[in-house]
């Protein structure tokens, strides 16, 4: 491990002080005048990408080029203007001047505009062009990442269709708090580029990347403010302002941002042990009631045309309730009912986080190197108070304290022309501690007061190559991880709960494409996910009466070895992937102990599977009007003991989205949203299937104001449900949700484009606290 952390230094530090070439100068329009946010690239002569930008406002722009390119292409691409390509035959180059023409065809006295292409495929990239597309008027972060082809989500959760949760990205920053995607508008978006096999360089519990970027603007003081109000069974407001100042080489940007999210949901459970057969029912209604501000400052200042150094600061501080109303839980033993009462429930949350992000960047000669350093600070109470109308009461209090220090290098050279190389390494220490009370009274459990503790190190080196040939293009990585756990309980360490992992992870990627519009990108990738340090002890946690939740300190991560295919043509895309999981982490029901009537429910691994899954995307402009559809089919081969004997869980799903959007005259835009999640299986716990609709009229008015209604699921049900077979537990829980209701967004930008995203946070673990 040392030796190979050494030569991959010595590599890095070889190649500083040798520099690279620029290539600048302006796009003009018919009138001469400079235009702003055009696209360009510089590619290579196979066509592939090396970098690009967007122009200043004043039509400007500047590229930093590798010294082996000796010439290249530029394409130069803006709405209503042809597609330009022009070839530079030496480098550097300064001052060149591109004037670009109109697209516009005159039929009948109708301008007719030259349409771009919403979504492309890069590879096993799904590149969107939100600003120059109807995207840029969804409105809400939701409802523009529910548009993008086999993305789903919301509230910072986002999922890539067969390949799970997606790990963020704003700006090159990944985004560990979720506040930060409710307080952003579609019309501050830029583009979206989706990742759907991850190389190396992004650590092993990442599957997919979605990455979100903000536009680009000249020096000055720039801001964004943004309301969002929504009307259910309860109201929610979200408010957020930005200010960023671009001036030379210096940005300087923070933001506020304060919710006040509510909630009533309605739920009754039925749990039944089946030998000795005994069930209990219970009838909840639960209020939930959050209230999140958020600060963040940044700043990038650029030292020269190839280096720039930033920061970014950001501090989160929540207060999350919920009032649980049980108004009856009712037992019973052989049909016959020997216990019944109803309960008050509180739960209290008050989590704390201060992230400090630094960063150094640098391009070289052949090489850009990026070095990054995560400090997070943070700690949460939770506070859990169980009434009963007889006066039994549980009270338990939990708090946590969490400290985390990441060391990130990341590289990436040139070797050839057709040849490159991307390297690095991280060293990631965290710690975490608990610590759990509990006061009981007219009422006996068996929890225990627990003070326990984790200490993690973990480091990660990683080496990929990329080799473009013609139309093809061959990419090959390798991640080795070391990761020791050590585990402590009243300060004394448990070698039975500490455990040491080497890990080497393999990704392949192969790419083809064609200049008729076809590319397709197959792979494969070794994943893991390791637990989340709050289901890393053995704290024993009072649901109710007759269901106590305890984690498990010997959770093991899981592992996944994934095949995956994404092709398109044209406006057709397909996605594919097959996975054997082995290892996954699940909340499994048994019964506690040597109690006949108390279900214990508990994480564990389960033991190896299979799992497929299929989507097709299609989207097409018809004038004003823009169809999208999407179909998903998925299968897991699953079995899992349930009341003695091995039982088969692998029920096909289907999903389908179906979106309408109309541009309508006067800077009106119109969408109608129709989804439907079939019903489906996730191991052993069986979901029910659930429709839902939006509508959506929105307009842009002059001077940077945005305005948008919308009506979600006002035809659908509430309704959906999840039940449990494992055991001899089966359980299911028949959720009303508040989901019918009216949304009001209005938003106001005024020279606002950050100029610089180079603030960012680059390691994963962050996810497990």
């Amino acid at each position: 491990m040392k030796k190979s952390v050494f030569i991959i230094t010595f590599i890095l530090l070889k190649v500083l002080g040798v520099y690279s070439q620029t290539i600048n100068g302006n796009i003009l329009g018919q009138d001469g005048k400079g235009l702003g946010m055009v696209n360009v690239a510089a590619l290579n002569y196979d066509f592939r990408f090396i970098t690009g930008m967007s122009t200043h406002e004043n039509g400007s722009f500047s590229f930093v080029l590798p010294d082996s390119i000796k010439s290249c292409f530029l394409t130069v691409s803006y709405v209503g203007m042809k597609t330009d390509t022009v070839e530079v035959k030496s480098l550097p180059q300064n001052n060149l001047v591109i004037r670009m023409s109109s697209d516009a065809r005159m039929l009948k006295g109708v301008t007719v505009v030259g349409s771009r292409q919403i979504f492309k495929n890069q590879g096993n990239i799904i590149v969107a062009d939100v600003q120059n597309s109807i995207l840029s008027k969804s409105g809400t972060i939701n409802n523009l990442m529910n548009q993008i082809p086999f993305v789903s989500g919301s509230d910072g959760e986002f999922y890539v269709f067969g390949r799970g949760k997606a790990l963020l990205y704003l700006n090159d920053r990944k985004l560990y708090n979720a506040n930060e995607l409710n307080s952003l508008s579609s019309e501050r978006v830029k583009k979206v580029e989706v990742i759907t096999n991850p190389g190396a360089k992004y650590a092993s519990d990442v599957n997919a990347v979605i990455k979100i970027y903000t536009k680009d603007n000249p020096n000055g003081l720039g801001g964004n403010a943004m309301l969002y109000l929504r009307q259910g069974r309860k109201f929610l407001d979200v408010e957020n302002v930005s200010l960023t100042y671009n001036h030379n080489k210096l940005q300087v940007a923070g933001g506020l941002s304060f919710n006040d999210i509510r909630a009533l949901q309605k739920a009754s459970d039925y749990s039944e042990i089946l030998r000795p057969q005994s069930v209990t029912t219970d009838d909840v209604e639960m209020n939930y009631k959050g209230v999140t501000p958020n600060a963040n400052v940044e700043f990038d200042y650029k030292v020269n045309d190839k280096s720039s150094i930033g920061a970014n600061t950001q501090i989160n501080w929540n207060k999350i309730t919920h009032d649980i109303r049980i108004n009856s839980l009712v037992h019973s033993v052989a049909g016959m009912e020997d216990f019944s009462t109803s309960a008050d429930n509180t739960s209290c949350m008050k989590p704390l986080k201060w992230l400090t992000s630094v960063y150094y960047l640098v391009n070289l000669r052949k090489t850009h190197l990026e070095v990054t350093n995560d400090l997070l600070l943070g700690n949460q109470s939770h506070l859990f108070d169980y009434v009963e109308k007889n006066n039994s009461q549980v009270c338990t209090n939990g708090m946590n304290h969490n400290f985390m220090n990441s060391f990130i290098a990341d590289a990436s050279t040139l070797l050839g022309k057709t040849i490159s190389m991307s390297y690095g390494i991280e060293l990631t220490y965290s710690q975490e501690k608990q610590k759990f009370s509990f006061t009981e009274q007219n009422i006996e459990t068996s929890l225990n007061a627990s003070n326990n503790e984790r200490r993690q190190l973990l480091k990660a080196e990683y080496v990929s190559f990329s080799y473009g040939v013609g139309r093809w293009n061959f990419t090959a990585g390798l991640r080795y991880e070391h990761t020791k756990l050590n585990y402590y309980e009243n300060g004394v360490k448990s070698d039975m709960q500490s455990s040491t992992y080497d890990d080497i992870l393999p990704t392949v990627d192969v790419t083809f494409r064609n200049s008729k519009g076809f590319n397709a990108s197959v792979g494969y990738r070794k994943s893991i996910v390791r637990p989340n340090y709050a289901l890393l002890n053995d704290n024993l946690q009072y649901h109710s009466r007759y269901e106590y939740v305890q984690g498990n300190s010997k959770l093991k991560p899981t592992y996944t070895n994934s095949l995956y295919i994404l092709a398109s043509y044209k406006n057709l895309r397909v996605i594919g992937s097959y996975d054997f999981i082995d290892g996954k982490i699940m909340a499994n029901r048994g019964i506690y102990g040597n109690e006949q009537d108390v279900i214990l429910t508990q994480t564990i691994n389960l033991q190896k599977f299979r799992r497929m899954n299929i989507g097709v995307n299609w989207w097409q402009q018809f004038g004003f009007y823009t169809p999208y559809i999407e179909f998903g089919f998925g299968k897991q081969d699953f079995k899992y003991e349930f009341m003695g004997a091995s039982t088969k869980y692998d029920r096909p799903f289907y999903n389908f989205k179906v979106h309408h959007t109309f541009r309508l005259p006067n800077n009106f835009q119109a969408m109608l949203f129709v989804n439907y999640e079939g019903k489906n299986y996730e191991a052993f716990r069986m979901h029910t299937e659930q429709w839902s609709t939006q509508l959506s009229l929105g307009k842009s008015f002059k001077g940077g104001w945005f305005m948008q209604l919308s009506a979600y699921n006002l035809f659908c049900s509430n309704r959906n449900a999840s039940i449990t077979y494992c055991g001899w537990v089966r359980q299911a829980t028949y959720n009303d949700n508040d989901r019918r209701n009216i949304g009001l967004l209005l938003s106001y930008n005024f020279n606002y484009k950050n100029k610089r995203h180079n603030t960012r946070v680059k390691t994963s673990e962050l996810n497990r606290f």
